[in-house]
Formats: C-alpha cells, sequence, structure tokens
C-alpha cells in the first residue's frame, strides 16, 4: 500500500500494437493463426516474412511488403475470386511490382497461370499523363541484344495502327527502321542465279519451299546485275520459276531474285494462311476487390 501520492505506468517504452517472442510470458508466432491478427493490429509500415511464415488475408497496406524465400515460391495465391492479386502504386518513382530472382537453377521469376478462356494471365494498364518517348505498358530487359525478351507460342498482335519498330546503331547514331505493313500473310524469299546461254531454272530450297502455299501463285521479281537483252519469268511454281533472256538471248548473264509467296497454313497443310478477321481484345475482368 502506497499512502498519498499517485502511481503511474511509464508506457513509451513499448507499443500495445507489438510482440516481441523474445520476452517472457510472450505471444509467440505459434499462437497466431489465420484469423487471429487482423488489419487493425498491423500498423501501415513494413512487413518482412521469410522463409515458411504466411499471413492470410493481407490486404491495404500503403508502405510496403516483403517476401524473401530461398525454397519454393515466396507468394503462391489460388483463389476463385476474379483477382488473385491487387496491387496499387500512387507513387511516381517507383515501380508496382518487383520481382527479383536470384537463383540460376532454371525457376521463374514470375509464373502466371489463367485457366479463363477469355483474360490474360497478367493484365497492365497504365492510367498516367504519358510521355511519348518512354515505354510505359511492358518492358522486358535481357543482358544482351542478342537474347530473347518477349516469346510466345502464338500470335502476336500490336494495335494502335503502328509497325513494328526497332534500333540499329550506326556510324551516325541509332536508325529507326520498321517493319512493312501489308494485308497479306506472306513470306519474302530472295537469293541469285545465273543463265545458262539464256535460260535457267531455280528450285527454291525445299524447306523453305514447305512454308509457303501451293494454293496462290507466288510473285518473282527478277533483276539483271549484268548486261542482256533482259529476263522474264516464263514458269513458276511453289517450287521454283524459269527465267528466260528476251530477244532470244543466250547470254550467261547473272541476276538477283525476289520471291513474295502466300504462307502456308503448315508444311503439312499447303492452304494459305488467312488473315484475323475480328481484332483480338484485352479484357481486364472484373473490378478489383477491395
Amino acid at each position: 500500500m502506497i499512502a498519498g501520492g499517485s502511481v503511474t505506468f511509464n508506457t513509451s517504452w513499448g507499443d500495445s500494437r507489438y510482440v516481441n517472442e523474445n520476452q517472457s510470458s510472450s505471444v509467440t508466432s505459434s499462437m497466431i493463426v489465420n484469423g487471429t491478427v487482423g488489419q487493425s493490429d498491423v500498423s501501415n509500415g513494413y512487413v518482412n516474412l521469410s522463409n515458411s511464415q504466411t499471413v492470410s488475408g493481407l490486404k491495404n497496406f500503403t508502405s510496403q511488403i516483403q517476401f524473401s524465400y530461398t525454397g519454393h515460391p515466396p507468394v503462391y495465391i489460388t483463389t476463385s475470386n476474379p483477382n488473385g492479386i491487387v496491387v496499387k502504386n500512387n507513387s511516381s518513382s517507383y515501380p508496382t511490382i518487383w520481382s527479383e530472382n536470384q537463383s540460376s537453377n532454371g525457376s521463374n521469376t514470375i509464373y502466371a497461370l489463367n485457366a479463363d478462356d477469355t483474360h490474360p494471365p497478367i493484365y497492365a494498364k497504365n492510367e498516367g499523363n504519358i510521355n511519348p518517348n518512354y515505354i510505359v505498358g511492358v518492358y522486358a530487359n535481357v543482358p544482351q541484344s542478342t537474347h530473347y525478351g518477349i516469346g510466345t507460342n502464338g500470335r502476336g498482335y500490336f494495335g494502335g495502327g503502328t509497325a513494328l519498330f526497332t534500333s540499329m546503331e550506326t556510324s551516325k547514331g541509332t536508325l529507326m527502321p520498321t517493319s512493312p505493313l501489308i494485308r497479306k500473310v506472306e513470306v519474302y524469299l530472295t537469293g541469285s542465279g545465273t543463265l545458262a546461254r539464256g535460260k535457267v531454272h531455280v528450285s527454291l530450297d525445299p524447306e523453305l519451299a514447305d512454308v509457303t502455299s501451293d494454293s496462290e501463285p507466288i510473285r518473282v521479281i527478277v533483276t539483271p546485275t549484268e548486261m542482256c537483252n533482259g529476263m522474264a519469268v516464263t514458269e513458276k511454281t511453289s517450287r521454283g520459276f524459269t527465267v528466260e533472256e528476251l530477244a532470244d538471248g543466250s547470254s550467261n548473264a547473272t541476276f538477283d531474285w525476289l520471291v513474295i509467296a502466300a504462307k502456308a497454313v503448315s508444311f503439312r497443310d499447303g492452304r494459305a494462311e488467312p488473315m484475323p478477321e475480328v481484332v483480338p481484345t484485352a479484357d481486364e475482368g472484373l473490378p478489383p476487390i477491395q
């Protein structure tokens, strides 16, 4: 019993929201199960999970969440909800998701699997004030320019009505070439030949001929590279063509040639591959669950 005065308890050393497992009679991690720690119990600070530690129901953190693990994926989410992971970023300087994989055993940094037949496994959307000189969608950085950065086992589509662009270093700087815009699925083959007494038959490489359609005639452009009476293509099939000198010429002039052919569906199906009839779209799905 204390007579007179008052007794106070100084709580400035700690915070009721935090638990130190090293203290005696403390709450240990084995006592915390899914559902016992609510959102209000965890501050908007830094949540660090390592190895086999898990947290169920994380959402609405306004700072940083870091997962580090040396075994299986540090984050594995399986859900029947419309959105598996929803990440919002209000920063103008930092990425929304930063994923790093320091393993060299063939594992993926990000692996996305979706069983839906109309929505992509990964959907990226940028609603910022776009700078036209920056890549603001998806960018893959590989160690060298000879490495493949993006690949698919299906078709590729680029909207906006523009062609594909690339950059090439020259002695005067960087050159920006583009691809031709055509309305057919075509194959371009090139080569050179020599007349033999005014005539020659050019056979296309069998492997190259396998990718050209036999249902549409090929187009052949011939350019003489030596003086002669001129040249004409007098016969052509999907397997080759015949070049003859004009005016009954009998020279041994050389020439370059270009073959433009409709692409075959496959080497087993010689029909011309059709152009898509519908412009593909990407559906971002249902609104995120808040």
